[in-house]
C-alpha cells in the first residue's frame, strides 16, 4: 500500500513537471519498497516495473527542461535554429509532464521567439483552460512581455480578458499591466478607427490612423500590413512593398501579406522577385494549413508564362527592349488589379482540377493525353511540355479558334499531374 501511495504521488510530481522530485520517489520505492525487502508477489513486481519506467521519464523530463532552459537562455533576437530547438525540447517535456507550467512557459516564450504569434497565443489559452490560474502562476516578466505581444497580435479581442485576469491574480503587478492595457487600449482605438475608414474608403484617414497605431507599437504586423493595403489601393508601391516586408520580420509565417508583397512587385515590374514572393506565399500556407487563393495560382501561372518568354528572348533585346517590356506589364498589372473580367469566376472554375478525379485511371489517361506525354513521365519532362503548350496555346498569342478551351484543358491536366 505505502508503495502504491507513493509511485502515485510521484506520478503526480511528474505530470506536474517536479522530475526531481519524481525521481527521488521513484528510486525510494526501488531501494526501499517490497521488491526490495523481498517481495516477489505480482503487486510488488507491477510497481516496481513502473517505478523503473517512471524514473526513465523523469530523467528525459530533466534532459529536456535543462536543455530548453539552456537555448533560451543563449538565443539571441531573430536567433531562429535555436528557438527551434528550445521548441523541439520544450515540446519534449509537454509530452512527458502536461501540465508543467515551466514546460509550457519555454514553449511559449520559443513560439514567440520565433515569431509565431497565432500559435503562441492559441497554445497560451489553450493551456489556460487546463490549468486553472495559469494567467498568474507564470507571470514572470519576460514571459509576460511575450504572451501580451502574441495577444495583441493575434488575438486583440482576448487582450483586456488577459490583462484583468493577471491584475486580479498578481496585484504587486498591477502597475505596469495597467500602463500595458492602456496602451493596448489605444492601440486597439486607433486599429478600429482606421479599418472603419478603409472600409469607407477613406484612405488618408485610415493611413494616418494605422501611422499613429505604429508610432505606439511599430512592430505591430496586422497594423503595418493594413498601412500597406492603404498604399497598395493608392499605387504607392515601393512604399507599400516596404512595409509587407517589414511586417514579414517580424511575423514570418503571414501568407496574405506574401500575397500582398507579391502583386506589390508586379506593379514596380519586378517580375523575378514576384515570382519568388508568390513562391513563399505558397510556402506559407502550406506551413500555415491555410487554403491558396486561386486567384493567386492563376496570377503566378500568367507571371511565370511571362518571365519565361522573356528569359528565351532576352539574349537579343536592348537595354531599351528590356525597359519597354517591364512597362507594359507593369500597366497590364495595373488594369487586371482594378477591373477584373466579368467571366472571373468562371475562369477560376475552368482552372480547377475539377475536370479530373484523382481516384479515377481514366483521369490520369486522359490528362496524359492532353499534355502528349507518356507514362512514365519525369517531372522536368512535364514542366518543359507544359511550357511549351502553354506558350502554344495562350489565347493573346494564338489564332486558333479554340486557343482559349484547350489552355484551360493544359493548365488543369498540368495541375492535375503535378498533385
Amino acid at each position: 500500500l505505502k508503495d502504491r501511495l507513493l509511485v502515485r504521488t510521484a506520478r503526480c510530481r511528474l505530470q506536474l513537471g517536479d522530475a526531481a522530485g519524481a525521481e527521488d520517489i521513484f528510486v525510494k520505492v526501488l531501494n526501499q519498497g517490497a521488491t526490495a525487502m523481498g517481495d516477489a508477489s505480482d503487486t510488488a513486481v507491477a510497481l516496481a516495473s513502473e517505478a523503473i519506467e517512471g524514473q526513465e521519464r523523469a530523467r528525459a523530463l530533466g534532459k529536456a527542461l535543462r536543455s530548453a532552459r539552456k537555448m533560451l537562455s543563449s538565443a539571441l533576437e531573430n536567433d531562429t535554429q535555436t528557438f527551434s530547438i528550445c521548441l523541439e525540447r520544450a515540446s519534449e517535456a509537454m509530452k512527458l509532464a502536461p501540465l508543467s507550467t515551466e514546460a509550457a512557459g519555454l514553449k511559449c516564450r520559443a513560439l514567440c521567439g520565433l515569431r509565431l504569434w497565432p500559435a503562441a497565443a492559441g497554445f497560451h489559452k489553450q493551456y489556460c483552460e487546463q490549468i486553472e490560474n495559469y494567467h498568474g502562476t507564470a507571470l514572470d516578466r519576460g514571459l509576460s512581455q511575450d504572451v501580451l505581444r502574441a495577444y495583441s497580435y493575434a488575438a486583440p479581442e482576448s487582450v483586456a480578458l488577459l490583462l484583468r485576469r493577471w491584475i486580479e491574480q498578481r496585484p504587486r503587478s498591477s502597475h505596469w499591466i495597467q500602463e500595458a492595457e492602456a496602451k493596448q487600449s489605444q492601440l486597439l482605438q486607433l486599429k478600429t478607427s482606421g479599418d472603419t475608414a478603409t472600409k469607407s474608403k477613406q484612405f488618408a484617414a485610415a493611413e494616418q490612423m494605422y501611422r499613429s497605431a505604429l508610432d505606439l507599437d511599430p512592430e505591430h504586423p496586422t497594423i503595418r500590413a493594413n498601412l500597406a493595403a492603404i498604399l497598395q489601393a493608392s499605387g504607392r508601391y515601393n512604399e507599400a512593398a516596404n512595409h509587407c516586408r517589414k511586417a514579414i520580420s517580424f511575423q514570418p509565417v503571414y501568407p496574405r501579406l506574401r500575397l500582398r508583397l507579391a502583386r506589390c512587385l508586379i506593379g514596380m515590374g519586378q517580375i523575378e522577385q514576384a515570382l519568388d514572393a508568390y513562391q513563399a506565399y505558397f510556402n506559407d500556407c502550406k506551413a500555415s494549413e491555410t487554403q491558396i487563393d486561386p486567384a493567386a495560382t492563376l496570377e503566378y501561372s500568367n507571371l511565370y508564362e511571362t518571365a519565361t518568354e522573356k528569359h528565351q528572348k532576352q539574349d537579343n533585346w536592348s537595354e531599351d527592349e528590356q525597359r519597354s517590356f517591364y512597362e507594359n506589364y507593369r500597366i497590364y498589372a495595373q488594369r487586371f488589379a482594378k477591373n477584373r473580367p466579368p467571366s472571373w469566376d468562371q475562369k477560376k472554375e475552368d482552372t480547377s482540377t475539377s475536370h479530373y478525379d484523382q481516384n479515377t485511371p481514366s483521369s490520369r489517361t486522359a490528362a496524359l493525353k492532353v499534355l502528349g506525354i507518356s507514362e512514365n513521365f519525369s517531372l522536368t519532362e512535364l514542366k518543359r511540355r507544359y511550357r511549351e503548350l502553354i506558350l502554344l496555346y495562350h489565347p493573346d498569342k494564338s489564332s486558333e479558334p479554340d486557343s482559349d478551351v484547350k489552355f484551360r484543358q493544359i493548365r488543369s491536366a498540368y495541375q492535375y499531374l503535378i498533385q
